[in-house]
C-alpha cells in the first residue's frame, strides 16, 4: 500500500515542478518534484529490502534498457568537456527507470492501475484549466504561474499556453500522454455502464484536449487524433461495434470539433503551414531621411507603415501593436532604448498600409544620432527580435544637455533571436553523428554542440534535436540509437501481444497504455522529452502501465530474479526461457 500511495503522490506532483530548487547540495539542486521522486524511490528500495523481492522486469524490455544505460555510461565517459552534463542526464534516465520499476510493483491490479490513471487525469485537468486561464490572460493566474515557467510563450501575438510546465511543447506532451491513459478510464466506465463516471471522464478528457490545443503545438493536434483513431481500431477489432466503440467515436468527433474550431482565428493554420514565425512580423516603412530636433523635444513625425507579415496588428488593450523607435549614436551603438509609443488607430491586416503621426522625443544630450524605427507588440516582442529591423533616420539633436536629467542607461539593442528549423537541426544532427558515429557526443550534449554543426554564432543551449531518435543517436551514437530502437520494437511487441490476449475487463487499460506509448513514440519524431522531469517521469509511468505483467499468460510474464524470495521460497533458474508467474 505504501508503494501505491507513493505512486499516486508522485503522479499528482508530476506537472507541478517549481523553478526554484527545494533543496540545495554542493554541486546539486533538487526541485520539489525531484524531492518527491527521491522519497518515492527510497520507499521502493525499503520495500524491496524488507521483502527481499527484487523488481520484476518484463522480459521484453529488460535487456534493451540495460543496453541503453550501458551505452549512455560509455558515451558519457567519452564526452570530454561535457562529461558532467552527460552523467547528469544518465542519472535522470536511471531515476526515471527506477520510477518505472516502482510503478510496476505498486500497480499490481487493474484497479490500482486505473487509480494511478485517475490521479494523472486529475492533475492534467488542473494543468489544462490553468492553461485556459493563462490563455485568457487572467492576471492572478499569470502571476501565480511565474513560479513554474521562465516566462510567457507567444506565437502570432497570442499566448501559447504553458501552464505549470516550462514550455508549451512540454505541456502538450504531458497532456497527450495523460489523454491517452485517460481513455482507459473512459473505456472502463463505459464497459461497466457507469455512465456518470463515463460522462465525467469524457468532460475531463475534453478539457485536456483544449489544453493541448491552446499550446499551439502542431504535433499535439496530430497525436490527439492519432490516439483516438488507434484506440477505436484496437477496440473495434477486439469487440466490434458495441457501446464502447460508439462512445469512443463520439469522443473522437468532439475532440475533432475542438481542433477544427481552433483554426477559426487563422493562428492555428499559420502554425500548421509554417515552420518558423520570423516571416509573420514584417513591415515596410516610409520615414523621413533626416530630422533636426532640440534636446528633449517631442515632435510628431509623419510615417507610413505597411504590414508585410502574416499577422494582423491588433489594437487589443492587453497586447497591442504600436510604432516605436530606438536612438543610436553615430556608430550605431544604443544611446536610448524603448522610445515613445504611437498607437495604430485601427487594426492593420497583412498587406494593409496605415499613416500615423509618430510621437518622437529627442535625447537629453545634443549630437548626431540615428533614429531606428521598430514595431512592438506590448509585453510580447519587437519586430527587430524577429529578424525584421526597420530603417534609420539620420537625426541631429541641437541645444544644450538638459539639466537635472540623468544620463541615459545604455542598453543593448534587441537582436534577432537565433532560430533554427527542424530540418536544419536534423542536418546538424547528421553532421554530428558522422563525427562520432559509434558512441556520439554524450547524452544530452546535442544542445551544447549543435551550434558548430549548424554554423550558429549564438546557439540556444535549450534547443534539442527535436527528434527523440536523433537525440539518442547523437548522444550515444549508433550503439545507443540501436538500443533505443530495440526498446521501441519490444514495446510494440508487448502492446500487440497484450492487446490480442487481453481479457475483456482489461482491454481498456491495455488500450490506454498502448495509446500512451504510441503517443510518445509518434510525437518523438518531431520533439524530444527525456530531458524534462515531468515528461520523462510520465513517459516511464506509461511504460510501466504497459509492461506490468500481473495476471498475464507466460508469454508476457515477468522475470523473477534469481535470488531468494520470501514469497516464492525458491531460486528460479537463469537458464530457462519460461518464467512462471508468482
Amino acid at each position: 500500500m505504501l508503494l501505491y500511495l507513493s505512486a499516486i503522490v508522485l503522479t499528482l506532483a508530476m506537472p507541478f515542478e517549481r523553478l526554484q530548487p527545494a533543496l540545495t547540495f554542493p554541486g546539486q539542486k533538487l526541485t520539489n518534484l525531484e524531492a518527491v521522486m527521491l522519497v518515492a524511490i527510497v520507499c521502493w528500495i525499503v520495500a524491496v529490502a524488507r521483502t527481499r523481492d527484487l523488481p520484476e522486469l518484463s522480459t521484453r524490455i529488460a535487456w534493451p534498457v540495460a543496453g541503453i544505460v550501458a551505452s549512455m555510461i560509455l558515451s558519457a565517459l567519452l564526452a570530454g568537456e561535457h562529461r558532467v552534463n552527460s552523467f547528469k542526464f544518465t542519472g535522470r534516465f536511471l531515476a526515471g527507470f527506477a520510477v518505472c520499476l516502482l510503478a510496476i510493483r505498486a500497480v499490481c491490479s487493474s484497479r490500482r492501475a486505473l487509480g494511478v490513471v485517475a490521479a494523472a487525469l486529475s492533475a492534467a485537468v488542473v494543468v489544462s484549466t490553468l492553461a485556459i486561464l493563462e490563455w485568457l490572460e487572467v492576471p492572478a493566474v499569470l502571476n501565480w504561474l511565474t513560479q513554474f515557467r521562465p516566462g510567457v510563450a507567444v506565437v502570432g501575438g497570442n499566448i501559447r499556453a504553458t501552464s505549470t510546465l516550462q514550455y508549451p511543447t512540454i505541456t502538450s506532451m504531458y497532456l497527450e500522454i495523460v489523454f491517452a491513459l485517460g481513455l482507459a478510464l473512459f473505456g472502463s466506465a463505459v464497459d461497466r455502464r457507469r455512465w456518470l463516471a463515463a460522462i465525467g471522464t469524457a468532460l475531463a478528457l475534453l478539457v485536456v484536449a483544449i489544453g493541448v490545443v491552446l499550446t499551439f503545438t502542431r504535433a499535439g493536434l496530430v497525436v490527439l487524433l492519432a490516439v483516438l483513431v488507434a484506440s477505436l481500431v484496437m477496440w473495434g477489432l477486439r469487440r466490434g461495434l458495441d457501446r464502447g466503440s460508439v462512445a469512443l467515436a463520439v469522443l473522437t468527433v468532439a475532440v475533432g470539433a475542438i481542433i477544427t474550431a481552433s483554426f477559426a482565428g487563422g493562428l492555428q493554420w499559420l502554425r500548421v503551414t509554417t515552420e518558423q514565425q520570423q516571416g509573420w512580423y514584417q513591415a515596410t516603412y516610409d520615414v523621413p531621411e533626416r530630422l533636426t530636433l532640440r534636446t528633449l523635444e517631442t515632435r510628431l513625425v509623419d510615417v507610413r507603415v505597411r504590414n508585410d507579415g502574416r499577422v494582423t496588428w491588433s489594437t487589443d488593450e492587453r497586447s497591442p501593436f504600436r510604432l516605436s523607435y530606438h536612438w543610436l549614436d553615430r556608430e550605431g551603438r544604443p544611446a536610448e532604448f524603448d522610445g515613445l509609443r504611437t498607437a495604430f488607430e485601427v487594426e492593420v491586416p497583412p498587406g494593409a498600409e496605415v499613416a500615423v503621426r509618430a510621437r518622437v522625443r529627442a535625447p537629453s544630450r545634443p549630437g548626431a544620432y540615428q533614429l531606428a524605427w521598430d514595431v512592438v507588440q506590448e509585453q510580447r516582442l519587437w519586430f527587430s527580435t524577429e529578424g525584421a529591423s526597420g530603417p534609420r533616420t539620420a537625426a541631429l539633436v541641437e541645444g544644450e544637455a538638459a539639466r537635472g536629467v540623468a544620463p541615459p542607461v545604455i542598453a543593448e539593442l534587441p537582436r534577432p533571436r537565433p532560430r533554427i528549423g527542424r530540418i536544419e537541426l536534423w542536418r546538424a544532427a547528421g553532421r554530428m553523428l558522422r563525427t562520432a558515429p559509434l558512441f556520439g557526443v554524450g547524452p544530452d550534449n546535442f544542445r551544447l554542440e549543435y551550434g558548430r554543426f549548424a554554423d550558429i554564432d549564438r546557439p540556444d543551449p535549450r534547443v534539442h534535436a527535436n527528434n527523440v531518435y536523433l537525440e539518442f543517436m547523437t548522444g550515444s551514437g549508433l550503439v545507443g540509437g540501436a538500443m533505443f530502437l530495440w526498446l521501441v520494437w519490444r514495446l510494440g511487441r508487448v502492446a500487440v501481444t497484450k492487446w490480442r490476449q487481453a481479457p475483456p475487463d482489461r482491454l481498456p487499460l491495455v488500450m490506454g497504455a498502448a495509446a500512451a506509448v504510441g503517443a510518445i513514440l509518434l510525437h518523438g519524431f518531431v520533439d524530444a522529452f527525456f530531458e524534462f522531469t515531468p515528461t520523462y517521469l510520465m513517459i516511464w509511468l506509461a511504460l510501466a502501465l504497459l509492461v506490468c505483467d500481473e495476471g498475464w499468460p507466460t508469454e508476457v510474464a515477468s522475470i523473477q530474479w534469481p535470488v531468494a524470495s520470501k514469497n516464492a521460497g525458491a531460486l528460479w533458474p537463469l537458464t530457462t526461457g519460461h518464467w512462471p508467474l508468482r
